[in-house]
């Protein structure tokens, strides 16, 4: 019993002190990494539970040590832009499709900022396919196409067509209240908006929320028509020169061809973790918590609505229909008849009918259950069967869901175990054997799928702690169970330089 309040309570410390530095999402997967890590290490095979007790006030110690170093003050120098360090989004680009664009978020502020990486990603898997089953590639090994330096704590991208193959790429910056914007040649070329520099950091466009306030916390991102649309993590007070509401999230928008055009609402007591275009094409879904009264819940508004002072929204709470309190990612399937949203508290896929009047139309189908912590999700969807890949951050794994069937097939978590279904009791990474076919890294986040030649998928999963990349194959979506890590990508260990 005292051992479960503990730990209970050394996540929930991590996570509010975390979200100060913007940084929840490392700390509470260190935190509860290194405790359960800590407990399976003891020689004694009978704790008790005042040994538990004092066990989690040691690490709460240890992890406060640890953030107090990353909330401290940013490095001087700009982080090289050959180098991957805590990546929190990818996206694909370039004029066909062919560039790997990833977000470094600078998470530690060893540097004076993160960094958007482009990396040629026909020469990327030409270098995977050359390795054995689960190869490794080093800094030398990497085809990079481009890089510029922006703000720390990047979130999520949003990328819009300009003319031609010229693309504009746009990344909230948690830390600063602003969104960097970025100029592609359709090559993997990289240029700053409007400068042409290679550090965006100076030309940051500003969400501002009152004459003395920026945005707190910006993070998802999306884009519709003209314009990217950003959500935030964070209740603020309006403060001084603001007529809004006390105690609101907002939301920002950002005209594409002329970023300083920004446009500000509140949204009330709903903090934003992702952000999605629906299948019409007019309406856009945030997914997120409510925290008055504490629920998961979906909006939708229609984006021509933005203009208006109070944006209409319609809302469907994920408590009373799924029984979650926290709602992160959210995916349509193709043919838009169906959602699918992963919920934290309790982790779990919940599949929903999608009607036609937006949120509050939607309804509940059914439920999977899901391993710890669920961040985001990609669809894969051939000849008839529809599978979700899942990244489970504090269980180090990526879940694989046969939609069809409403079943977990596939879990990959570096366990050496011949059922990805069932992990070996032993198998944990502080048990030292890790599987490097089926490990997907420390915390995986970020997560895409690009076609593979002959069928199936290949699958990319960037994990924030490690600072690597890995390429997952599916061969055939019927036997997803036979996914494999491939090859890991990284410049540098532990996120290091």
């Amino acid at each position: 019993m005292i051992v479960g309040v503990g730990a209970v309570w050394v996540k929930r410390a991590g996570s509010f002190v975390g979200s100060l530095c913007q940084g929840e999402l490392a700390l509470t997967g260190a935190a509860a990494a290194l405790y359960v890590g800590l407990l399976r290490a003891s020689p004694d095979p009978v704790l008790t539970e005042m040994k538990k007790l004092k066990l989690t006030l040691v690490v709460f110690l240890v992890g406060a040590v640890v953030l107090l170093a990353a909330c401290g003050d940013e490095g001087q120098d700009l982080q090289p832009l050959d180098i991957l360090r805590f990546p929190t989004d990818m996206v694909l680009g370039g004029a066909d499709g062919d560039v790997l664009y990833v977000v470094g978020a600078n998470f530690d502020r060893r540097y004076a900022g993160g960094a958007l990486h482009a990396i040629d990603l026909v020469a990327l898997n030409e270098a995977v396919d050359a390795e054995p089953l689960g190869g490794v590639l080093e800094l030398g090994s990497i085809p990079w196409l481009g890089g510029v330096s922006i703000g720390s704590f990047g979130g999520r991208i949003a990328k819009a067509r300009l003319d031609g193959d010229m693309e504009r790429l746009f990344v909230p910056l948690r830390g600063e209240g602003a969104v960097a914007v970025i100029d592609g040649d359709g090559l993997g070329e990289l240029r700053c908006y409007p400068d042409g520099g290679l550090d965006c950091r100076p030309q940051a466009v500003v969400l501002p929320v009152s004459d003395d306030a920026n945005i707190a916390d910006p993070f998802a991102a999306a884009v519709s028509g003209g314009h990217v649309y950003v959500g935030a993590l964070r209740i603020q007070r309006a403060g001084e020169g603001s007529e809004a509401p006390l105690n609101s999230a907002w939301l920002a928008r950002v005209r594409v061809n002329e970023p300083e055009d920004v446009l500000l609402r509140p949204v009330g007591s709903m903090v934003t973790r992702d952000l999605v275009l629906g299948p019409s094409g007019a309406r856009l879904y945030a997914i997120g918590s409510r925290t008055e009264p504490l629920a998961g819940e979906i909006r939708s508004f229609a984006a021509e609505s933005f203009a208006a002072e109070r944006i209409p929204t319609e809302a469907k709470s994920l408590l009373g229909s799924a029984g979650s309190t926290d709602g992160r990612s959210l995916v349509f399937s193709r043919e838009g008849s169906v959602a699918y949203a992963l919920t934290r508290s309790p982790s779990a896929l919940v599949e929903l009918d999608v009607g036609l009047l937006g949120a509050a139309t939607l309804s509940v189908r059914g439920m999977i259950p899901l391993p710890e912590a669920p961040s985001r999700m990609v669809l894969l969807e051939e000849d008839g069967e529809r599978l979700a890949v899942v990244t489970a951050t504090e269980a180090d794994a990526l879940v694989l869901v046969d939609l069809n069937r409403r079943k977990v097939v596939g879990v990959l978590d570096g366990t050496v175990c011949g059922n990805l279904q069932t992990p070996c009791p032993e198998g944990g990474r502080t048990a030292g054997s890790r599987d490097p076919s089926t490990d997907v890294g420390i915390q995986p986040w970020a997560v895409l799928t690009v076609p593979r030649d002959g069928g199936g998928a290949r699958v990319w999963v960037a994990s924030f702690a490690d600072g690597a990349l890995r390429a997952v194959d599916i061969p055939d979506l019927r036997a997803a169970g036979q996914a494999r890590v491939r090859a890991v990508v990284r410049t540098a260990k532990e996120n290091g330089s």
